[in-house]
């Protein structure tokens, strides 16, 4: 019997397609027409005031609902964002105005979810959507991190609160679906709610925090008063305010 050698190869391969997950803005745009883009520059321009890292780069999808755009108009809504310094880069919006997206260069993305429409809907629903939504919202067991998070890393709990025994650098990002819990210093961003949860908050040892964000309302590090700098707080939502509390 003879043999063969064999030659199997240790080298990593050249390409790797590996899941993972990024946080993106989400644009809204409710009712909006063509004629109507100074609201979107209005809208722009507080963000950058206030908030121009969080938007420099960073990945859009844009939401239509009810719209009145037209293919140009949409065009038009994507070249504002990208001279912003964003990028658009998909599109939800009701299956009719699919067509809309292939043109500009960005994915369609499908209809705005049953989730963001009861969000915008009035509380009346049915026993069964009652039901469906308490099942949506059942979360996992928190995940817990137990080593600092550096700059340039980020963690997503998704469907679960977040705690982190440890501090935050400056440049890292934390986000969840439920609560952030920060042992230590929180120096960098935190999003918490990222799912439509207005109830969510964020606590920390140590407020130092570059952004903090309760589903889609935010604060910047040049908002926070310096009364709460280096302090032990919990970060909550108020009719669409974020406010931080002391301990």
């Amino acid at each position: 019997m003879s043999l063969h050698a064999v030659n199997v190869s240790t080298a990593p391969p050249k390409v790797k397609i590996k899941g993972g997950m990024t946080s993106a803005a989400y644009l809204r745009l409710q009712r909006l027409s063509d004629e109507d883009m100074a609201h979107l520059d209005a809208a722009l321009e507080e963000l950058a005031q206030h908030a121009q890292a969080l938007i420099q780069g960073m990945p859009v999808v844009i939401e239509l609902e009810q719209s009145d755009l037209s293919p140009a108009g949409l065009q038009d809504v994507v070249n504002r964002l990208r001279q912003a310094g964003a990028n658009p880069f998909a599109l939800r919006a009701p299956e009719s105005q699919a067509a809309l997206a292939q043109p500009l260069g960005i994915s369609y993305l499908g209809e705005l979810s049953r989730e963001h429409l009861r969000r915008q809907s009035p509380a009346t629903t049915s026993e069964a959507t009652r039901s469906e939504q308490s099942a949506e919202s059942e979360f996992k067991d928190a995940l817990i991190i137990t080593t600092p998070i550096r700059s340039g890393q980020q963690v997503y709990a998704r469907d679960r609160d977040l705690i982190v025994i440890g501090n935050v650098s400056r440049g890292a990002e934390i986000l969840a679906d439920g609560n952030i819990h920060v042992y230590g210093a929180l120096r960098g961003r935190a999003m918490a709610g990222l799912k439509g949860n207005d109830q969510a908050r964020i606590f920390c040892t140590t407020m130092d925090a570059e952004l903090l964000l309760i589903n889609g309302d935010y604060l910047t590090q040049d908002s926070v008063s310096e009364a709460v700098l280096h302090k032990p707080c919990q970060v909550v939502k108020d009719d669409q305010t974020i406010q931080i509390l002391v301990f």
